[in-house]
């Protein structure tokens, strides 16, 4: 069983949300990410740009997290990373692909 996710960083308990994906899989399943990590992009994004759109009403929430700590959340979460890599067509990507497999 394959499950995919590409918005980790809409959701406000990220820890909560990965032990709900885990539950869901079959024995040694596969959970597939493309998740944007905010916090790996420029400052000004996550520090000004951001809150003033969710100010406004013009942005929902958005977990601000890089990848190394996406991986380990997926980690805690039950989960083996088996593989991380970015699929950039111009530049630095910041939305990693992360495969992990359940334990």
């Amino acid at each position: 069983m394959v499950l995919g996710f590409n918005y980790l960083h809409l959701v406000r308990d990220l820890p909560r949300t990965l032990r709900c994906i885990h539950a869901l899989l079959a024995a040694e399943g596969l959970f597939i990410s493309k998740t944007p990590c905010v916090g790996d992009m420029n400052p000004l994004i996550s520090f000004a740009l951001l809150p003033a759109m969710r100010a406004i009403g013009k942005a929902p929430y958005a977990g601000v997290f890089r990848v190394a700590e996406l991986g380990r959340e997926i980690c805690a979460a039950g989960f083996d990373i088996l593989a991380t890599e970015s699929h950039a067509t111009k530049g630095n990507d910041n939305r990693p692909y992360i495969v992990a497999r359940k334990r």
